[in-house]
Formats: structure tokens, C-alpha cells, sequence
């Protein structure tokens, strides 16, 4: 079963796979986010960190790339 959970208080995302036993963790992507697993190396969970920081964030980014495209797509239609 898997199991979602968000602290909003804290901005943090948690995401746990099944009933494994924790072992340890790794960090990744500078921190923000940490993986578990348990003691086979299987990953058993996640939590993200300043979650819907960076959702805003990759929103913003996902907005300028179609922005851009659509001015690469008139500029297109222009010359042909």
C-alpha cells in the first residue's frame, strides 16, 4: 500500500511504499530531496522538501517553455 502524506507547515512531501523497515537514507537533488530504503537497498519511500516551493517554481518554468514556443511557432508562420 502505498501512502502519500504533505506537512504544510513544514512543506514537505512524503511518500512511503509498502510496510519495509527503514534502514537509511540517501539525500539527493542538493538536499531537497531524501530517499529511504530498507536493508536490502530496496527504496521504501521519499520525502520532498520546500515541495510546493519548487512546484511553483517547475510551474514557472513549464509556463516559459510554451510561452516560448508559441513565439517560435508565429515567428515560423511568419517567414513561411
Amino acid at each position: 500500500m502505498i501512502r502519500q502524506d504533505y506537512c504544510e507547515e513544514f512543506d514537505i512531501y512524503s511518500v512511503n511504499f509498502g510496510e519495509s523497515k527503514y534502514c537509511h537514507s540517501v539525500e539527493i537533488l542538493d538536499g531537497k530531496v531524501v530517499v529511504d530504503f530498507d536493508k536490502d537497498d530496496n527504496v521504501i519511500g521519499f520525502e520532498m522538501f520546500d515541495f510546493h516551493k519548487e512546484c511553483i517554481k517547475g510551474q514557472e518554468k513549464i509556463n516559459k517553455l510554451f510561452k516560448d514556443a508559441k513565439v517560435n511557432q508565429k515567428k515560423k508562420k511568419k517567414k513561411g
